[in-house]
């Protein structure tokens, strides 16, 4: 049966996999060693340059003073916010869905008639939703609606006709 080992045993198994570790890595480092040419009579190492054809040529003329690099960094920079705008676009419509989404939630849980009033479930839904425009013409836009109509439907009872759902947004 395996007993508890004791910090005794625990260290002496570690020191054990450290040894192994450094050999491995000694035992590597000395081979790299031993494929560098050892030639006594010159003292320059030679190292190979794989990539040395590839490398762009010097640049023989002096740098343009009338070059403004901070114009150039900006443009660069201000090239760059272009894409991330783009990429934000949708995360920002989905965090303006998901705020729209937690607001109607509300509304609905929080209706104060019983058994809800459908004239004040549309009214209040209306409200919100008619402040959110930038959905229309949107993936969200049907999402949405799909949202409202079941939400409303199973937590009040109400059944919301296709012309209702667009009076919401307008």
């Amino acid at each position: 049966m395996i007993s508890k080992l004791n910090w005794t045993d625990f260290l002496t198994i570690m020191m054990g996999i450290l040894a192994v570790y450094y050999w491995i890595v000694f035992r590597n480092k000395r081979n790299a060693f031993a494929s560098i040419p050892n030639n006594k009579s010159d003292q320059t190492l030679q190292f190979s340059r794989p990539f040395a054809n590839d490398l762009p040529e010097l640049i023989e003329k002096p740098i343009d003073n009338n070059y403004d690099l901070s114009i150039a960094l900006e443009n660069e920079i201000a090239e760059d916010m272009l894409f991330e705008l783009a990429e934000d676009e949708d995360s920002l419509l989905l965090k303006e869905a998901e705020i729209l989404v937690s607001k109607i939630q509300a509304i609905v849980v929080h209706i104060a008639s019983n058994p809800p009033n459908p004239t004040e479930v549309f009214t209040k839904i209306k409200a919100v939703v008619s402040q959110y425009k930038l959905f229309e013409n949107t993936e969200y836009y049907d999402a949405i609606n799909n949202f409202i109509t079941i939400t409303v439907d199973r937590d009040c009872g109400i059944e919301f006709s296709r012309e209702e759902l667009v009076q919401l947004w307008g």
